[in-house]
């Protein structure tokens, strides 16, 4: 049985290694309200500088209320003491479905400590205040500095196992074999042999079922209300609602929209992104799906199938995801996509003991890039990829 630390005495550590008493850390642990903003920017560009490209004052009032119910899905939570906003974090509340009873949790994100702090635990200390007062919290993603804190701090974990799909070669021979010449003189082979893999693992049963893109959900019909999870499987009710905001009012994120139809009535969506590496490789980054119960498979493969004539077309060189969800895995793979197994992607979770999620014995959870923050985009919104390769320092590493 993981040992969770202690939140009394962390927070003495914590308050002591900032020259603070336990009550004034507590007490200076809040909501940002509305003159709060200026400050959380500042310290945003302060340690994040350049990777803040976009309008983060829409970006965080989007997200979050600051004061204002109507606006966001979740608070910033900011630690403030008279020297100004130390660190904060960001919350999501999101209703569960697939758990017995009304089940609510708290998708924590955003997470920033000043950079002359980071090695007073104030990050991880937050975690903790937030797991006391909520009845579920949980975490997607981790870094180096932070993998070891959040394995400690969570009891339940999981993995998003990620899976890609070749679709050309030459940047993979670049980087394995270290020669630009040697491997053009290859990418023609190899493109036949990935060529050939997609033609074993070509989609089946896709007759009466058609893909098309959509810019706004009335599109769908006043009737499309989204699907919650099929019993036995936990994971975010996506709603009409989740849906527009998420995927489509974005201000920092051009997010595509496909939706698979039998007939006129919609029975599956798909969100999915392209995406630049520094090393100029290309794909299309697959980030929430859903469908309706009795359609999965059929919808999840129309959806697939579109998305990779998709990123042909655009000279992609991969289509890639990330999830967790039993039944897409399996077709995932059905369909020719390889599991990256050292590109797992922590799923955590921490629940008091009244959470309906308990009552459950071995819970099967949906969970995708799109629970998460990480669908910042790894290039602005630029006309051409010759542009975008100016912004480098936002990309990520490869493919």
């Amino acid at each position: 049985m993981r040992r969770i630390p202690d939140f009394t005495r962390t927070t003495a550590l914590v308050a002591r290694a900032l020259g603070l008493t336990p009550a004034q850390l507590i007490s200076g642990f809040r909501p940002a309200g509305p003159a709060d903003l200026d400050g959380v920017l500042a310290l945003r560009q302060q340690e994040q500088g350049k990777q803040i490209w976009w309008d983060d004052a829409a970006f965080l009032q989007w997200r979050y209320h600051f004061g204002d119910p109507a606006q966001g899905r979740g608070e910033f939570w900011v630690v403030a003491t008279s020297e100004g906003i130390l660190a904060g974090v960001g919350t999501e509340e999101v209703e569960l479905g697939g758990a017995p009873g009304e089940c609510r949790g708290q998708f924590l994100m955003d997470i920033l400590v000043r950079s002359d702090l980071r090695g007073s635990a104030l990050g991880p200390w937050m975690n903790m205040a937030l797991q006391e007062r909520y009845a579920c919290v949980m975490v997607f993603g981790s870094n180096r500095n932070s993998s070891s804190m959040v394995a400690q701090q969570f009891a339940q974990q999981r993995h998003l196992q990620t899976y890609s799909l070749h679709l050309r070669c030459k940047d993979l021979l670049d980087r394995r074999l270290g020669s630009r010449a040697l491997a053009s003189l290859c990418a023609p082979v190899g493109d036949l042999a990935l060529w050939g893999w997609r033609l074993a693992h070509r989609p089946r049963g896709l007759h009466g079922l058609r893909v098309s893109t959509v810019t706004h959900l009335d599109e769908l019909g006043q009737d499309f209300a989204g699907w919650s999870p099929v019993e036995n499987e936990v994971g975010r009710v996506r709603s009409r609602t989740f849906l527009e905001w998420r995927a489509l009012s974005n201000p920092r994120s051009r997010l595509t929209v496909s939706v698979a139809w039998r007939g006129n009535r919609p029975i599956g969506y798909l969100v999915s992104q392209p995406v630049l590496a520094r090393s100029g490789s290309h794909w299309l980054q697959l980030l929430d799906w859903n469908t309706a119960p009795d359609e999965h498979d059929g919808a999840y493969t129309a959806l697939l199938a579109d998305a990779l004539r998709r990123a042909m077309a655009a000279n992609c060189n991969a289509v890639r995801t990330s999830v967790l969800h039993a039944r897409s895995e399996r077709l995932l793979q059905k369909l020719g996509f390889v599991l990256r197994p050292n590109d797992s992607i922590p799923f955590v979770y921490s629940c008091k003991p009244t959470h309906p999620l308990l009552a459950l014995q071995s819970p099967q959870w949906h969970v995708t890039y799109l629970d998460g923050d990480v669908d910042q985009p790894c290039v602005p919104p630029v006309r051409t990829l010759r542009t975008a390769r100016a912004s480098a320092g936002s990309l990520p590493e490869e493919a």
